[in-house]
Order: C-alpha cells, then structure tokens, then sequence
C-alpha cells in the first residue's frame, strides 16, 4: 500500500512516500513558508474596528477583531498543502494519507482538504508537532504513533 506522508508545522513541510516495507521513506517535497515566522502578531491585533450604524443604545457596536496575521498565514500554508495533496489524491498517487501536525495547524489543513479526498483515501492524523524531528527518525515515531492507537503503521 502506497502511503503519503505529511509532517507540518505552519512553516514547514516536508512530505514522504512509503510502500509499507522500505525505510527511511522517500523524501518528495520540502517546503518552507517563511512568512508566517516574520508575522507580526502586533501587526493586526488594533482595536476592533465599528460599524457606522447605532444601536438603540445610542452606542456603536464593534466588529469582530481581525485575525492575526500569523493565522492568516499559517492558513495560507495550510491551503498550499492542501492543494498538493488534493493533485496527489486526483492522480491516485497513494491510498492512505498521515498527517502529523501541532493541534492548531492540524485544524487549518482539515478545514482546507476536501470532503471527497477525506471520504475516498485512508486518512490518518495525528496532532504532534514532528516537524523538527529529523528524516530517519520520523518512521518510528510515527508508527509508534500508529500503533498507539491499534492502527496499522502501513
């Protein structure tokens, strides 16, 4: 069983295959998404903007705050990969999908994968920030993942 494997954070992502009986994994794309290190959350985090209309208290009502920037950028990444995975999936390139990512970051690239590729592949994820683990390591520590769970690592 061919299997992708993606290892995130919200700057980086490096993406592996396995056939199920080879390790380490192949290595097919490394990417890196700077901005989201050089967001400033002070950048986007002013007062709440108001609307022009009054309530019937005479007051304005304020809207909601504006998103950080480094969450906008961390979707923008996630959506990036998203897309990548979507390609892969439309060209039958695996049959079972893990991802391994921080918590937050694992929910922006849930919300950017389509309901169809979550329903036809074999999705797998897991909520660790692997990302700084080094390339040899990552099959163990995933599949100890796996196993923790009573899924098959392959």
């Amino acid at each position: 069983m061919r299997a992708l494997i993606l290892v995130a954070d919200a700057g980086r992502a490096r993406l592996f295959a396995s056939d199920g009986r080879t390790t380490p994994w192949t290595l097919l794309e490394q990417l890196e998404h700077p901005e989201v290190r050089s967001a400033r959350d002070t950048l986007a985090t002013d007062q709440p903007g108001r609307t022009q209309e009054r309530m019937a208290t005479g007051r304005r009502a304020s809207m909601e705050p504006p998103t950080p920037l480094k969450r906008v950028e961390a979707d923008k990444f996630a959506a990036v990969l998203a897309d990548m995975l979507e390609r892969a999936a439309l060209g039958d390139e695996f049959e079972r999908l893990v991802i391994v990512a921080p918590p937050r970051f694992l929910g922006s690239l849930r919300e950017s994968l389509s309901e169809s590729l979550m329903k036809r592949q074999q999705v797998v994820s897991i909520d660790k920030d692997l990302s700084t683990v080094p390339d040899v390591e990552l099959p163990a520590r995933i599949s100890s993942e796996l196993r923790d769970r009573d899924l098959p690592a392959h």
